[in-house]
């Protein structure tokens, strides 16, 4: 993909100051709350810290949650809950947790489709995802049928190696720019110095579909809340 970064409208992007990237690498760590082996590490700008994941498959969701534009924070392991099946109370432990801008918690379980398919596993996760909804929260399961998209990691991976701090300050200058003016990626890139119009993207000012390549015909519009929920989709 060539460079893709777009606009940002200003009083928005001061909201995503982030401090100087981590870098993104596997890693090994023995022990978790769950009593399994950690095998990578993710580098969250967000977080400001190392997010340990149990998969290379929880490390590829968390770009997605980096991505989100409107997921402040995430964490791994975040609580244990007792819930009941079958007449047994059990105990469960989410891989994630998000916190939303508006304050909503999503709690995140993340598995290969096979085993999310198990008749087992759906009861399982329904009871769980009652349990939570009780508390005002939500639950997802997700599998790599969502998460390894294969036009939208690749394309997700490569806009967060594109954020910038030095261009987002100068993004957040440009105050005088109607994104909405601009109805295709090509008439953005045309107005705006192919930098800039690439940080639009990458910092969420603009969206765009995430399935498909980008090209100069690709409709864009400016961000709304239900482009992140879509990323999880």
């Amino acid at each position: 993909m060539s460079a893709i970064i777009p606009k940002p409208s200003a009083p928005v992007a001061s909201q995503y100051l982030y401090p100087k990237s981590l870098p993104f690498h596997s890693t090994r760590n023995p022990v978790t709350h769950s009593g399994r082996g950690f095998r990578a590490k993710f580098g969250s700008r967000k977080n400001r810290r190392m997010v340990r994941c149990e998969s290379l498959l929880e490390m590829h969701f968390l770009y997605l949650a980096e991505f989100a534009r409107n997921v402040v924070s995430f964490d791994e392991q975040p609580v244990s809950i007792a819930y009941r099946l079958n007449g047994r109370q059990r105990r469960y432990t989410p891989d994630f947790g998000l916190r939303w801008r508006d304050g909503r918690q999503w709690y995140v379980e993340v598995k290969p489709h096979e085993l999310l398919a198990l008749d087992k596993n759906q009861e399982k996760f329904e009871a769980i995802g009652e349990h939570f909804q009780r508390e005002g929260d939500t639950f997802i399961t997700i599998s790599e049928r969502e998460i390894r998209h294969p036009i939208r990691m690749p394309l997700v991976r490569d806009l967060l190696r594109q954020r910038d701090d030095t261009l987002l300050e100068a993004l957040a200058e440009m105050e005088n720019v109607d994104l909405g003016a601009f109805s295709t990626w090509g008439e953005l890139s045309a107005e705006l110095d192919e930098a800039f119009a690439t940080a639009c993207l990458a910092y969420r000012l603009i969206t765009c579909s995430l399935v498909e390549p980008i090209q100069a015909i690709s409709p864009i519009a400016v961000f709304k809340e239900a482009d992140d929920v879509a990323l999880f989709n």
